[in-house]
């Protein structure tokens, strides 16, 4: 047992070692996620969704690279005041959203990596919910667009060459209101699992 344990361990190692980014690599990384998010302007619990979509990676170098991608997510917040109910109330607000970050790989084997840029989110749906369990649309008074900064940290376990797991945590703080009336701002955290596919 020990013989066979230590056989794929040195498996593993080798190739994790072996696996290369040159310049011009391109990954693709579909993930999906929970998330909680929040109006971090005001005082509020936060609110659980799905976050899905993918990152494409383009390397410069073995340690550097280029992310964007595209995702679904699900932002807002519980039990805060809003200006069309006097009680407490639930508002999720549905995004398209294209992050933009400069990625760093490090570890021995690059298999850690740090990012940290812009992003913007595409408004798709709004609603809110009041204690009463009334639900309105609040599109009309959402802004259609946000624009915050993204940060991440992600481990990639290397299954092939080719072929691997990631595991990462995402977070965008808004910079922007999503309200055209109210100053309110998006904070949100995701927790993610998906592929690595070197194309």
């Amino acid at each position: 047992m020990k013989k066979i344990f230590s056989i794929f361990l040195s498996v593993t190692s080798f190739i994790c070692f072996s696996q290369s980014r040159d310049k011009g690599t391109i990954e693709l990384s579909p993930v999906i996620g929970y998330s909680q998010s929040m109006i971090f302007i005001f005082t509020s619990e936060p609110v659980g969704g799905i976050n899905i979509g993918s990152n494409v990676d383009y390397y410069f170098n073995e340690n550097w690279s280029l992310r964007s991608g595209l995702f679904y997510q699900t932002m807002g917040s519980n039990e805060v005041n809003f200006l069309i109910f006097s009680d407490k109330y639930s508002e999720k607000l549905k995004y398209l959203s294209v992050p933009l970050v400069i990625n760093w790989h490090f570890g021995s084997n690059k298999n850690w990596n740090l990012n940290y840029g812009v992003g913007g989110g595409f408004l798709l749906d709004a609603k809110a919910k009041s204690g009463d369990g009334i639900t309105i649309d609040t599109k009309d008074v959402s802004n259609s667009f946000q624009f915050g900064i993204n940060a991440g940290i992600g481990y990639k376990l290397v299954l092939t060459e080719n072929i691997g797991l990631v595991f990462d945590v995402s977070q965008f703080m808004g910079f922007t209101d999503t309200n055209k009336e109210k100053s309110r701002k998006n904070f949100y955290t995701s927790f993610n699992f998906g592929g690595v596919f070197k194309l």
